[in-house]
This record gives C-alpha cells, structure tokens and sequence, in this order.
C-alpha cells in the first residue's frame, strides 16, 4: 500500500480555493525564496550582556547556523538566540542576540553564505516569537502562459475579495525533508522515549540521499549504535550527538535525547499539537463551516494581545452579530485548539471536531505532562484558525530559465507563526507538499 502524500500525513487534507493550480516550481534557485524578518526591535543598552545582530544565510537550517556560529566562536549554543527558525532553501535576514560577544568577533567571522551585521548592545537576548511578521519576495517559475490567462486572475480576484488563507502549520513545522518531529513529539505524550529516540535516528524518508536511507533502516533493525555512529557523515549533528550519547550508556535514551538543543526538543511537543490542529482546520473545511466568520460555540481570540496572554471569547447567540462585526474588521479571528495539559475546548460545531480528533488520537490532559523532561511539558493554548495576507504583490513576466513559460512574482506579509509555504500551497496546488 503507497503512504499517503506528506501533507495528508501532517493533517492538512483540504483546500481554502476551489480553483485547479497554476503549477510551477518554486525554489529553482535560493534567491527565488526570500524572507526577511519585520522585527521588534528592543531597546539600546551599551551595558547589556547580548549583542543583536542581523544575520543574512543562504541554505542554512536556522538550527545548524546557530550550531556552526556557536563552533566558530567557541561558545555554548544556548548563548545564541533568535525570533524565528527559517526556511533552509531561501535567503533569510533575521535578528539573533549573541551573549558575551564583541563587534569585533563577529566582524572577523567568516561563514560561507552567511551575512553578520552588528547592530548594538541589548539587556535581554531574543526569544522564539519576538518579531512582529515576515516579509516574502517569492519567484514560482515554469508557469504555462495559459494558466497566465485563464487561471491567474481567479486567483486574484479570490485574494481581493478574501485577503487570508487557512492558518495550517507548514512542512517546515515537520521536519522539511523528513516531516517526522510530530511523530517524535507522540511518542513523547505516549511516555515512550525510546521510540521517540529511534523514530528521530531511523526513521527514513525517499526524499533523503539513499546511503542515509540505508544507515537508518540498518540502525532500525540492529540497533548497533556505534556501527550508525560511525556511519553518519559528520554535517549530521544532531544524529551523532545522539549516538554518541547511546555509544556511552546505551540503556538511557532520556540522558541521550536532551543532548539535544531545547528549542529543538520543544519543537516535538509543539509539532504534534501542531498536526492535531491542522486536522481541525482541514476537518472545519471539510463540513464547508467558514474559518473567516464565527459561529455559535466558536473562541474566538483579539488579534493584539501576546498568545500567552489572549482573553478569548466564548461566541454565543447574543454575542455572535457582534463578534462578527470585529472579525470583519480584523480585530478578532476564530481559533482552533493546541491541545495541552490545561487547554479550553470549543463548544457547538468546531468543538465536536476538536473533541472527536483528540478522542482519535487516545489523547487526555496529563498526556502533555512530560515527567521525563519536565520543561517539554505543555499547558496548552489556542491559535487562529484564518490569516491575512497584508501589503500583497503579483505581477508576472517571461521565464528567464523556462523558454515560452512564466514566472509568478509574490511580494507579501505575514504574521508571526504564519507559513508562506501553505499560501503557496493554494496557488500551486501542487500534490507534493515538500516542493513547498
């Protein structure tokens, strides 16, 4: 039996439009894929220990760059700290805060593809979510002129009418080349750190170079660590951090996991919660229940406040005109649940759906309680299950690497947390997600 298409296996099984794809190819070249970071810039300190730096990469896996940047000026990773982790095949621009480390250090650091901007002194370092938005420059090519014609202004006129998309978690959440953070992050809830270990070093996918296929599925039936160890090139990091720790004490695999970097190993928890609510926004569209209008049962969430300090709303009949009236003017949107060890589920239509995928899945409360690891442990929260595209841009023009094909120029924002790839998705249609 074929597996089902990556997207489906990450919960995203439904489209928002109903129009066929314009195709194409994206990422034909790095530059085709840009995004910079729309920061929230804090404050100057020339005191401060952290030095905030704007960091350009190209092909560079946001966790791998911190890696290298922690090697070259002999420190711990955890001293280097960033906003937002980043698509690897694109040119990125984002801000990182480096503890304990001078202009002049960085100056003289050579990486190849990256870009290093010292811009000043701050108290505190950076934390995952402190950027206001991203700004994309995106190139799908090899498009047919009469998909030009006939299918582009469709797609312009739905985003005119309907400026946002379905707020699904992207690939990238997942893993990229191999989506399987989700799958560790289950093996977590379920109190089984050994298979979380295994499915992270042998879990293969088509998409990866054949000989690491190999070493994995090896590693997967003989369990040989030193032998996988040995066998990993080294550019695998995290794979021979792992084994090497497993080498040592091969019966503690809880000491070998958190070998890893945290914001890693809080990537599995959120991905699992993250696949779990894109099923809820793919199970939404599929009753044709709008995601753009609340109805009676939804949460809806104000769209300023901090998601860790939301004060949602609980839509009613006496409530649901007015509520409305504040989605229609983006003030508020209706959310879907991550679900967690304290979370709040939705009433009426949206909280069946929600109530039966966590039923599906064998799911309870204390599930999120991770008593090996204490801090992976998650309360839970609450996330919008519509966003908007702002300041958006389409124009097209002959294909210079695609004789008699075009190129679809995107220029657009997004808030924090929101995927490109998944705006992508609707244009493309593509039945492989991972070309995203």
């Amino acid at each position: 039996m074929r597996p089902a298409p990556v997207e489906q296996q990450l919960g995203i099984t439904t489209f928002y439009t109903t129009h066929p794809g314009l195709g194409g190819t994206l990422r034909a070249i790095p530059q085709d894929f840009q995004v910079r970071e729309h920061p929230q810039l804090p404050p100057e300190n020339p005191t401060g220990r952290y030095l905030l730096t704007w960091v350009e990469s190209t092909n560079w896996d946001t966790h791998l760059l911190v890696k290298e940047l922690s090697r070259r000026l002999h420190i711990s990773q955890q001293r280097i700290q960033f906003a937002g982790t980043k698509d690897k095949h694109a040119v990125t621009t984002q801000l990182m805060t480096i503890a304990d480390c001078s202009t002049e250090s960085l100056t003289t650091l050579s990486i190849k593809d990256v870009t290093l901007t010292p811009l000043y002194q701050v108290q505190q370092p950076l934390h995952l979510g402190d950027l206001k938005g991203n700004q994309f420059t995106i190139i799908i090519r090899d498009i047919t002129p009469k998909k030009i014609t006939t299918i582009l202004p469709k797609y312009l006129h739905f985003f005119h009418e309907t400026p946002g998309f379905p707020n699904y978690f992207g690939i990238q959440r997942f893993g990229g080349i191999r989506p399987i953070t989700h799958l560790i992050g289950k093996h977590l809830t379920q109190g089984d750190i050994t298979a979380a270990v295994m499915s992270y070093l042998s879990t293969a996918f088509p998409q990866e170079d054949p000989h690491i296929q190999t070493i994995r599925n090896d590693l997967r039936d003989s369990h040989d660590f030193l032998h996988a160890l040995n066998q990993f090139p080294r550019s695998f990091r995290y794979e021979r951090a792992l084994l090497s720790s497993l080498v040592q004490n091969p019966t503690s695999y809880v000491d070998a996991l958190q070998v890893l970097p945290k914001n890693l190993l809080l990537m599995f928890i959120n991905a699992y919660q993250s696949y779990l609510f894109n099923q809820m926004i793919s199970q939404r569209l599929k009753k044709q229940l709008p995601i753009h209008q609340a109805l009676i049962g939804d949460i809806v969430l104000p769209v300023k406040q901090p998601p860790h300090h939301q004060e949602s709303i609980q839509v009613t009949t006496e409530n649901l005109t007015k509520v409305n009236r504040q989605i229609e003017k983006n003030h508020a949107r209706v959310s879907g649940l991550l679900f967690g060890n304290s979370t709040r589920f939705a009433e009426g239509e949206m909280g069946e759906i929600e109530r039966h995928i966590i039923d599906q899945e064998g799911l309870e409360p204390h599930h999120f309680i991770i008593s090996d690891i204490p801090f992976l442990s998650s309360s839970g929260t609450r996330r919008a299950i519509y966003t908007s595209v702002k300041e958006l841009q389409v124009s097209h023009r002959p294909d210079a690497l695609h004789n008699g094909k075009y190129t679809l120029n995107l220029s657009f924002s997004l808030d924090k947390g929101c995927y490109a790839s998944v705006f992508l998705r609707e244009w493309m249609k593509s039945s492989d997600i991972t070309k995203y």
